[in-house]
């Protein structure tokens, strides 16, 4: 008799890495909606995911995976990466939740085989170390990201950026020119209906507020690179 079993097949025999940039994030809340109501949790989805979907026309070098209340993206440019998280953080507060994160570089292996999906990524599991380790609603970025020195611009009004530093955290901008003033507003109303997490609320209100300041949310080596000398000798 003969084996006629299938011939088993590696599906990573072809597979190299390739250095990527990847976010994981979650929606506090959302996980016990879904096991309380189910059909209202999935139009919720539905509504926020709609509402976002015009990120992949300046986004689209960006691949998300969605499992629920886990949010997984990656990409190669960390540009795209980062706009596709100020409007996913946008969306998601216009639909009265907050997502909270974290955003990683480094090696990443992604292959299909049918339907099934087999991913291995030092990225990823930099970013999801990085969720855990932030404490407050927001996506923060690992340390050994290297943040182009442009972003850092002190002439950029805070609104305009997409990497803020506030609290030793770099972070994604929750807010952008379209969803400012109207933000603040809705995180008092959130602060209000969840008086168990007001917490992290107040801390959201005090980044708003520090991003309508009028101090460049840069890190400090930033802006003492932009001061003037103390020895400035006048001369007149």
């Amino acid at each position: 008799m003969t084996d006629d079993k299938p011939e088993q097949r590696d599906p990573f025999e072809h597979a190299s890495a390739e250095v990527r940039y990847a976010a994981f994030a979650d929606v506090p809340g959302f996980g016990a909606k879904v096991a309380d109501d189910f059909d209202a949790a999935f139009q919720k989805c539905r509504e926020i995911l709609n509402n976002w979907r015009w990120h992949r026309e300046f986004s689209p070098e960006v691949t998300v995976r969605i499992y629920s209340d886990a949010i997984a993206l990656t990409s190669k440019n960390l540009g795209q990466l980062i706009g596709a998280l100020v409007t996913l953080h946008v969306v998601t507060l216009k639909g009265d939740y907050l997502i909270r994160g974290g955003v990683g570089s480094g090696r990443h292996i992604e292959v299909s085989e049918g339907d099934n999906l087999y991913v291995v990524s030092e990225a990823l599991t930099k970013a999801a170390a990085r969720k855990k380790g932030a404490g407050w609603p927001c996506v923060a970025l690992c340390e050994d990201i290297r943040i182009p020195p442009q972003w850092w611009d002190v002439r950029l009004r805070n609104i305009q950026r997409g990497v803020l530093y506030f609290d030793g955290l770099t972070i994604v901008n929750p807010l952008n020119i379209y969803w400012g003033h109207a933000a603040q507003d809705r995180v008092r109303q959130l602060a209000a209906a969840h008086p168990n997490h007001r917490s992290e609320y107040e801390w959201l209100l005090r980044l708003t507020e520090a991003i309508f300041s009028d101090s460049p949310l840069v890190p400090p080596w930033v802006m003492e690179q932009n001061s003037p000398p103390d020895n400035i000798i006048d001369l007149s």
